[in-house]
């Protein structure tokens, strides 16, 4: 990250420590490292040491326009450490209608010093033509737990509730014939078969968004929040090429899974970050976010 401590830490060259010392689990600035990938987590970006580089730009970059997006630890690395995870984030959306009728969207963030007293994930209060919805959640392990968090997971075959084919895993129909008779409904699934699914129905919904002619010029999380959005059962064509977050609260149903669903997606699209975020039902957890909203 661009910020930093300052405390002396004390190392040999971490490409030498890794060669020597492989069943040490940390290594540079005392961060955990993968022996598969042969990189370094540093919470907000990884490190791959045989690039001598991070694999994406500082998160939070553009709160500190005086260094390069790809600045450690401040370039000040004989006296500083990187710290890792991101400041308490709030997003405020509020969706209003207009005397004409129009429907008005505006997401407002803001980032704490420090984190508040929820955690260190990102907190969302949602005004939706005057009702009030919060909503926190941690930063996801990944794209597969982002997805599972809000599609769910289910680990036997069930029977389609519309009365189409059945599912299982993360949101997979078992479409064609052999797939049904290879995974009759009850068949117990394997770890294994629920990732199979998962990337190849992934890989086909973004397929999808690259043909479509407004969100072919989609990257990063924003092409991964409109991939998301299709894997939902929607359609890439209902973007209309240029528009921005606010697209998401359009399809902003209900207050159950779908809301929470959007809400991720337009986070994911506007910041590139991805959230497991839950509803905030306890009042002092509201009153909370409520008050460093205004502070």
């Amino acid at each position: 990250m661009l910020r930093s401590s300052t405390y002396p830490y004390y190392t040999s060259n971490y490409k030498d420590l890794y060669l020597l010392n492989t069943s040490y689990s940390f290594g540079f600035n005392g961060k955990e490292k993968d022996k598969e990938t042969r990189t370094e987590d540093y919470g907000m970006r990884i490190y791959d040491y045989r690039l001598g580089k991070f694999l994406s730009v500082d998160p939070i970059a553009k709160e500190y326009p005086w260094n390069s997006t790809y600045a450690f630890a401040e370039n000040n690395v004989i006296r500083c450490v990187d710290l890792d995870g991101l400041e308490k984030v709030i997003y405020t959306i509020v969706k209003s209608k207009s005397e004409s009728g129009t429907v008005l969207t505006t997401v407002n963030v803001k980032t704490l010093d420090k984190p508040g007293p929820l955690g260190d994930g990102a907190a969302v209060v949602l005004n939706r033509y005057g009702k009030k919805y919060y909503l926190y959640g941690e930063k996801s392990k990944d794209l597969k737990d982002f997805v599972t968090h809000y599609e769910g997971r289910e680990d036997k075959v069930y029977p389609s509730l519309e009365g189409g084919a059945p599912t299982g895993g993360i949101g997979h129909k078992l479409s064609s014939s052999k797939e049904q008779k290879d995974y009759p409904v009850g068949t117990k699934l394997s770890d294994e078969t629920i990732d199979k699914w998962f990337k190849s129905d992934w890989s086909e919904k973004e397929k999808l968004v690259e043909k479509n002619e407004s969100t072919k010029d989609l990257v990063g999380g924003q092409k991964e929040a409109m991939v998301d959005f299709v894997f939902n059962g929607l359609k890439a064509s209902a973007f209309e090429k240029g528009s921005n977050e606010t697209f998401f609260s359009g399809f902003m149903k209900g207050q159950g899974g779908t809301l929470k669903k959007r809400i991720g997606q337009l986070v994911l699209f506007k910041d590139n970050e991805k959230y497991n975020l839950d509803y905030v039902k306890d009042k002092k957890g509201k009153a909370s976010i409520e008050k460093q909203v205004a502070d």
